[in-house]
């Protein structure tokens, strides 16, 4: 197996302060970024299907890089998404990087929205403020997802890549998180999609994340 190494961003010669780093297997690390709806302790499923059947589970969340740092971040992603596109275009709906101007929610204008999420069978390394590892069956879903919630900043890995079935899209893994600050929770002092399903007898988890195809549907 190919050592795996640093082409670009942090970790190069100066460039020590870049909030982003690309390695040579084409994973990227992205250094304070901010969180919404992250699910890595319970895995989320989305609507079902105008068919009825419903989605497969998934480790999920949409990340947000501020525009007024994180610009050079956004265009080593757009590179590599050309890069794994080869010269075919796509529109960008179906691209994992949004313009979170145009997503509708207050918290995320002023930033580029990254989505990314993993099989429910592959949940991401997960990482403490500290650099501690995380143990996902020791803990349990509730206590991780209490411990990353929404509006809390990170580290992000993901690995772009492309699917072919079912739709042409460029999505990204979700390969690891590991926590960097907490900061005010989104829709602090309001109450949980749980208890919003508890009183109106509603099951399953609804969510707020749109559900994103499995990594190795190629």
């Amino acid at each position: 197996m190919a050592e795996r190494t640093i082409v670009k961003g942090r970790g190069m010669p100066g460039k020590d302060d870049a909030n982003y780093r690309l390695y040579s297997d084409g994973t990227i690390l992205l250094f304070g970024v901010r969180m919404s709806y992250p699910h890595f302790g319970k895995p989320y499923q989305g609507k079902p299907n105008e068919d009825g059947s419903l989605p497969p589970k998934k480790f999920s969340g949409k990340f947000m890089l501020p525009k007024d740092t994180h610009d050079a971040a956004k265009r080593l992603i757009e590179q590599q998404i050309d890069k794994i596109l080869d010269g075919d275009t796509l529109k960008a709906d179906f691209k994992f990087l949004k313009d979170g101007d145009l997503e509708g929610k207050p918290e995320m204008k002023g930033h580029w929205i990254v989505n990314a999420s993993e099989n429910e069978d592959r949940r991401p390394a997960l990482r403490g403020i500290n650099g501690e590892k995380i143990d996902a069956d020791h803990m349990g879903e509730r206590k991780i997802d209490e411990m990353f919630q929404g509006g809390y900043w990170c580290d992000l890995l993901i690995s772009p890549w492309r699917q072919k079935a079912h739709g042409k899209k460029v999505n990204a893994s979700l390969r690891a998180v590991k926590l960097d600050r907490l900061d005010t929770t989104f829709g602090e002092g309001g109450i949980s999609d749980d208890d919003v399903d508890d009183a109106f007898g509603i099951k399953g988890d609804t969510g707020g994340f749109d559900d994103e195809p499995a990594s190795d549907d190629l």
